[in-house]
Parts: structure tokens; C-alpha cells; sequence
């Protein structure tokens, strides 16, 4: 016997890679979702995510990694919007002093995931490291997270800068990170002046970010909160 096959509606999203058209969750998807809620295990995070994504991406076809981490989530808040409504519940404990004890008020606020947008970006991409060697790099990619499966915190930095290397030039040719190892790339950032290396991640820190920043009031103690989402783990997990 074969049941009947539903058909779902399909949304676009303009991120900065073009426009995506996407599904929206389903409840294998959301199995998915539960699993690696509140998980510690780094990589079956990251295979949910990528399960996803493949899943829910109607068009382009496209490689996953390669996606930046800035479009990725906003991809992904768009499906929570289509598949959970687009107003996400935020709850939360004051902790302001009040007559001598935390407060302890449960707050609630709303945050409507479709008005959301990215901030940020814009640096200059190519950073001279001596007169005839340079670097042009590029923002975070979801690739960066399958190259902290491992690392020690301490790392994670580091990490994350080598993994924005896009290429390394100088009079001789270009030197693309993609046709080296990551060891390779990692150990030419290690043998960076800290002047240089600075510079590298100035440019990591200038990423652009989906964030949602607000404030809200204390019903019981009128404490005035300043509250902020950011990244996949507040808007997606």
C-alpha cells in the first residue's frame, strides 16, 4: 500500500550567497532538533545541522561547508520562523538585587525572527603581512565547526583564523588554503608575527552576525534588562 504524498510549502531567504528556497521542517527534522538539543557532542551537532540544512534546501544544490556560518543561521532562523511560528518566546531569571536576595522573576519577551538581519562584515579582506606577502581571507564557513571537532579551547582561536585563510600570495603565485591541509595553513598562521596575526583576527572579529538585542523590564523590581541573542545555539538549538 502506498499513503499519499503531502506536499509542503516552499519560502526564499536573500542571504549573501543568493537567494536559497527552502521547506520547512518536518518531524524527522524535528527528531533531529531534539536530539542535539542540549548535547555536548560537538560532532553530532554539527551531522544535525548539515542533515538539515541537505534536507530543507530545495535550490541551489550546494556544498554545506562551504556556506558561510553569518548565512547559515540566518537560514536557519528562517526555518524555525516557517516551521514554529515567527515569534520565538524568550524566558529568563532577574537576577537583580532586590530587598537583599536575587529577584528571581521569571521575564518573559518576544522576538519576531523574520525582522531579524545581519549585522557587521565589510573589512578589507586582503592583509599584507611584509611587503610582498599577503593574505586574503574570508568570513567564517560552516567548515570552521567540523575543524573544532577536537581541538582543545585553548585552540579554538587559532583555529578559527586558520580556517578564514581563503589564500596567501606573493610574487611567485597564489597559494589557495583549500589545496592545503590544515595542518599546512595552521602552521604558516603559527609562524605569523603577533602583529600580523592581529590583524588576521581583527578580521574574524569583524564577521557579520544575526543578533537580536532588546530590552526588558522587571515586572516585580522595575530592574531594566539589556538582553541578547546570537548564533545558531540561541535562535536554532
Amino acid at each position: 500500500m502506498s499513503f499519499p504524498k503531502i506536499e509542503h510549502p516552499t519560502y526564499t531567504v536573500d542571504l549573501s550567497i543568493g537567494k536559497i528556497t527552502y521547506r520547512p521542517f518536518l518531524v524527522k527534522e524535528q527528531k533531529i532538533l531534539m536530539m542535539s538539543h542540549g548535547t555536548n557532542d560537538i560532532e553530532g551537532v554539527v551531522q544535525s545541522i548539515k542533515v538539515i540544512a541537505n534536507n530543507c534546501i530545495i535550490s541551489p544544490q550546494m556544498s554545506i561547508d562551504t556556506i558561510p556560518l553569518v548565512d547559515l543561521t540566518m537560514l536557519f532562523i528562517h526555518l524555525r520562523a516557517r516551521s514554529m511560528g515567527e515569534h520565538l518566546k524568550v524566558y529568563f531569571k532577574c537576577q537583580n538585587d532586590f530587598e537583599g536576595k536575587p529577584c528571581g522573576m521569571i521575564i518573559d519577551a518576544d522576538v519576531n525572527l523574520l525582522e531579524l538581519k545581519p549585522s557587521g562584515g565589510g573589512a578589507d579582506s586582503k592583509i599584507m603581512i611584509t611587503d610582498d606577502i599577503g593574505v586574503v581571507m574570508r568570513y567564517p564557513s560552516f567548515d570552521i565547526l567540523r575543524q573544532l571537532i577536537g581541538a582543545q579551547s585553548i585552540e579554538t582561536e587559532y583555529v578559527i583564523v586558520a580556517g578564514c585563510v581563503d589564500y596567501v600570495f606573493d610574487s611567485n603565485g597564489i597559494y589557495r588554503a583549500s589545496e592545503a591541509s590544515p595542518h599546512e595553513v595552521q602552521k604558516f598562521v603559527d609562524e605569523l608575527s603577533e602583529s600580523s596575526y592581529n590583524k588576521l583576527k581583527a578580521f574574524v572579529d569583524s564577521a557579520p552576525t544575526v543578533k537580536a538585542e532588546f530590552k526588558q523590564e522587571c515586572v516585580k523590581c522595575k530592574y531594566l534588562h539589556d538582553m541578547k541573542l546570537e548564533g545558531l545555539t540561541d535562535f536554532f538549538v
